[in-house]
């Protein structure tokens, strides 16, 4: 990732690249020290109190951190040319959203806008980012769009609310990896597996050492795995025409209502006179109080 940044930065004259973590302690652990090492002075001149990078011929490369929601707000008129987001997962949705806004070619940059984002499976935006880019649902997609599969460069169903023949719909794509794409992490440090192996999460273990996107949702001893329950939801179109309802359920998972807390969920689901139980629509956000 970051030799990509560097090459967008020196193929593009005054092209201006963001990389962002969650916290700014992130940057400093990893992120600094290696563009350091990547980037001596002939190459590309740091400011510690900026924190950027400026390179020869004008581009520019900024560092910062996302710590809370609004932060984002500080961006507000920025001009980048490309976005990266290192671990997405650490992430909200609308802190994606709101900065990839920013994207736009810089002043004097003839350069292509677009933004990459890193991750694990796991963490706080594991839902949403899985959903954006590596299993979308099926109401994500057009009727008679085949679910994307990895690699593939795709877009997602048209809001009409926001594409129109002068807006077009963003595309997307997910390229996976596992440890076994990093046979050089694996040279330098052999013990790097035996101590993803030693995780006495089941579910982690396998995200962290596959790339599983599922494994991580699954609960041992759960009576429901979010794999049974995203096979039980219909497709909205096909299920009001096809199945008809004797028991409806709904169901409420409260918030906080901290922003940085747990969030608030509700499910609604039903059985059908076939016997087999459906997942109707299910939604959750952050922020909202017990009693809104």
């Amino acid at each position: 990732g970051l030799e990509y940044a560097i090459a967008e930065m020196e193929r593009f004259p005054n092209n201006r690249g963001l990389i962002v973590r969650r916290v700014y302690p992130s940057l400093l652990r990893s992120i600094i020290p290696r563009l350091k090492r990547k980037l001596p002075s002939h190459r590309a001149r740091w400011n510690a109190n900026d924190k950027t990078f400026t390179f020869p011929n004008g581009s520019i490369l900024e560092l910062a951190s996302l710590q809370h929601i609004d932060d984002t707000t500080d961006y507000q008129g920025a001009e980048y040319g490309i976005i990266f987001f290192e671990e997405i997962t650490e992430f909200v949705e609308s802190q994606w959203t709101d900065l990839i806004a920013r994207l736009r070619p810089p002043d004097g940059c003839n350069c292509r806008p677009h933004a990459i984002a890193t991750a694990n499976p796991g963490g706080r935006g594991h839902t949403w980012v899985k959903r954006r880019w590596v299993k979308p649902k099926p109401e994500d997609l057009e009727n008679d769009q085949e679910t994307p599969e990895p690699t593939d460069v795709w877009k997602p169903r048209a809001d009409p609310d926001v594409h129109t023949d002068d807006v077009p719909i963003l595309s997307r794509c997910f390229v996976p990896a596992t440890l076994k794409d990093n046979p050089a992490l694996l040279e330098k440090d052999p013990g790097y597996l035996g101590r993803i192996r030693a995780i006495k999460d089941k579910g982690k273990r396998k995200a962290f050492e596959s790339g599983d996107w599922d494994a991580i949702d699954q609960v041992d001893g759960a009576l429901w795995t979010y794999a049974g329950l995203e096979g039980g939801r219909m497709v909205d179109h096909v299920y009001r025409h096809t199945v008809s309802i004797v028991e409806r359920v709904v169901s409420v998972d409260p918030s906080d209502g901290d922003v940085e807390g747990d969030g608030y969920g509700v499910a609604v689901c039903a059985k059908g006179m076939d016997q087999i139980g459906y997942v109707e629509a299910s939604f959750d956000w952050r922020g909202v109080s017990i009693q809104t």
